[in-house]
């Protein structure tokens, strides 16, 4: 198991987000991960194509301009978190990794996380750090 050296660790996620695009265009793809600086997004290649655009297809982000957008999720609730918690974020683009032929990993920044969203996602973050980190119970 890879141990997780960041700052801000990464907890795995499975939950829908919306990507709106300038077009007034909306993706649903899905949560991979998710830290208290960034999301990491499960996209098909067409969603990919979308979201990114044609000249991003082959992305090291360092040679484009960086590509922005307005993400918007939901963390789930449950013990320790309470009710669902709505997220509205501007994200910039920052990773992309091919995982197969049709699917793409997007690694996104947040970089308009108002007060209230920072503490409702570092809830679910060291929520689901605890969990993580309990011995299971066996029956």
């Amino acid at each position: 198991m890879l141990n997780d050296n960041r700052i801000n660790p990464r907890v795995k996620a499975n939950f829908a987000a919306d990507v709106l695009l300038a077009e007034q265009q909306q993706i649903e793809v899905h949560a991979a991960n998710i830290s208290l600086t960034g999301i990491m997004l499960h996209a098909t290649q067409a969603d990919f194509r979308a979201i990114l655009g044609e000249r991003h297809a082959n992305f090291p982000p360092h040679q484009t301009e960086p590509r922005e957008m307005n993400v918007k999720f939901c963390l789930p609730g449950g013990p320790g978190l309470g009710r669902m918690a709505k997220i509205d974020v501007r994200c910039r683009a920052i990773h992309v990794r091919r995982i197969s032929q049709n699917c793409f990993h997007i690694g996104l920044k947040f970089i308009g996380l108002d007060a209230g969203a920072e503490s409702k996602i570092a809830k679910f973050v060291s929520t689901s750090l605890m969990a993580k980190s309990r011995p299971a119970m066996s029956a």
